[in-house]
């Protein structure tokens, strides 16, 4: 089942549709003679999905709804619960060892982990607990996440990792085993991730506080240059489809 979802979530990101269409029209175009108004279109369809996908005003749009269900935590000195547990989703890791601790993590990782890092030092008496498998046999994105908050100074001690859970619904039934039931903490992982992961940790009887620790769309896109289609706005919708994806598979489960 993992594995199914993993490919089904594949398959249905912009860029192998459009690819798909596109491939087939040129083939059409270049070897079906009666086919080629067939080709045509499908040539016409597949460049039409990829302006929209990556046109910026369009990407933020899909994207902010998701990113601002839940706001920021400016100053965390104010959370009004008293909060043991700060847990740090996973994210995407490199197994290249020749590199700083944060210079292997994603981008949403090292996110991640600053904000980890930022509440603890706000509320110094929790502990950090970072899950997530992902990267490779030797180096879990847990493990990878946790060194880099070491080498941000966090103390061993307020480190717990666990590098078993493949996706936000086994790191949920994971936190669940750390965390007793009503219990109050905080849960950082990416804005657009939120949503997804608060219906999996709820559904597993947990009551998370949530941080969010990046955003995609900071604000609209201005000047002429944020109006011409772009790599990261193309991201942006990407990650809206699989996110609304994920709600749905998660409601449905």
């Amino acid at each position: 089942m993992f594995f199914l979802k993993q490919l089904v979530g594949a398959l249905i990101m912009p860029m192998p549709i459009i690819l798909f269409l596109l491939g087939v029209g040129v083939v059409l175009l270049w070897f079906a003679n009666r086919r080629q108004g067939l080709g045509k279109a499908l040539v016409t369809i597949g460049a039409l999905l990829l302006f929209l996908a990556s046109f910026p005003p369009l990407a933020h749009r899909l994207i902010q709804p998701i990113e601002r269900e839940f706001p920021h935590l400016i100053d965390a000195r104010f959370v009004d619960e008293e909060v043991r547990w700060i847990v740090v989703l996973g994210g995407g890791v490199s197994s290249d060892l020749d590199v700083q601790p944060h210079v292997r993590v994603s981008d949403e990782a090292l996110f991640r982990v600053m904000e980890g890092v930022r509440l603890h030092r706000a509320l110094p008496d929790t502990r950090i607990l970072f899950s997530g498998r992902g990267g490779s046999r030797t180096l879990t994105t847990a493990q990878a996440n946790a060194e880099v908050a070491r080498s941000f100074g966090v103390s061993e001690t307020a480190i717990e990792v666990d590098p078993d859970p493949r996706d936000t619904g086994e790191e949920a039934r994971a936190a669940a085993e750390w965390i007793e039931p009503g219990e109050r903490f905080l849960l950082v992982t990416s804005a657009a991730h939120l949503p997804r992961a608060m219906i999996h940790f709820r559904a597993e009887g947990l009551d998370p506080i949530p941080s969010p620790a990046h955003r995609y769309a900071l604000g609209t896109p201005g000047g002429l240059r944020g109006h011409f289609p772009q790599a990261r706005a193309l991201r942006m919708t990407e990650r809206t489809i699989h996110e609304r994806a994920g709600i749905f598979w998660a409601r449905m489960r």
